[in-house]
């Protein structure tokens, strides 16, 4: 397989629409959204949470206290 075919068949590739939802147990507290690749938005909210600039102040705030 070429390079080529590997971006057409990745760019194929069905991706898993849907609603999320992050809760923060301690507190009670959840973020909810919708996405059209549910997965990679989950994994960018978990990126900037690590790097401290997630822009929900609160669950920010959660994130840093409790992980």
């Amino acid at each position: 397989m070429d390079r080529k075919e590997a971006i057409r068949r990745y760019k194929d590739k069905p991706r898993p629409a849907g609603v999320y939802r992050v809760l923060h147990r301690a507190s009670g507290r959840s973020l909810i959204g919708t996405s059209l690749d549910a997965l990679a938005r989950l994994r960018r909210i978990q990126f900037q949470l690590e790097m401290g600039s997630h822009p929900n102040k609160p669950l920010q705030q959660d994130w840093n206290d409790a992980g």
